[in-house]
């Protein structure tokens, strides 16, 4: 009997430790999904050729002067625990949030890519373009504005490290001002990678 009794209260002790492992792993998963990658744009790293072009106000950047300029800035991204928030399902794909300023359609334009160069393994030199974002592809408007964008069927996930191969991350962003003109600058303030994403009809195998 009073082995027996050893076993249920043994049983009964591994049930509630499950339980209260299980707990504490939905909530640190919580805790993960809201640590996205994120960059102000004043923290991005200018080109040569863009250094003395570009003009860094409170998270904003925009273009300095007048005439026809382009200006290029660079982000490193990180390997933050939201990037990697759960399993892949049609609503847990990676996307690309942007605020910028495109005030018109032929005086300005803001392209933003994510790109991965292979470091080590095979393919090791090789950069490729995951996601562009093309503010001509939305609506231009005289403010700053909020727009997302992924790439599903092409790009499921970061892959910072896998065997006997290794990926570095960041984001390029271009400014570009085609002309003077009364509309004034590009901007952009800000840029995040988060995992809530939209992939419906896509295999989760890719």
């Amino acid at each position: 009997m009073n082995m027996l009794r050893s076993k249920l209260t043994t049983l009964s002790q591994t049930f509630f430790f499950a339980l209260a492992m299980l707990a504490l792993t939905g909530a640190a998963f919580a805790q993960d999904n809201t640590k996205i990658w994120t960059a102000a744009a004043s923290t991005g790293t200018p080109d040569e050729a863009s250094q003395n072009l570009v003009m860094f106000s409170d998270s904003n950047a925009t273009i300095a002067g007048s005439g026809q300029t382009t200006v290029v800035l660079r982000y490193n991204v990180t390997a933050v625990d939201g990037l990697f928030s759960g399993p892949l399902t049609p609503t847990n794909w990676p996307t690309m949030i942007v605020r910028y300023r495109d005030a018109h359609a032929n005086a300005m334009q803001v392209i933003v890519e994510l790109k991965e160069h292979i470091i080590a393994g095979p393919d090791a030199g090789q950069t490729n373009t995951l996601i562009t974002f093309n503010s001509e592809e939305f609506p231009q408007l005289p403010g700053y504005q909020t727009q997302s964008l992924g790439n599903c069927g092409n790009f499921a996930g970061f892959q910072f490290l896998r065997p006997n191969a290794a990926r570095v991350y960041y984001v390029e962003a271009r400014l570009i001002r085609n002309a003077s003109s009364n509309f004034g600058s590009p901007g952009l303030a800000g840029i995040a990678i988060t995992r809530d994403g939209v992939c419906q009809g896509f295999s989760l195998t890719q």
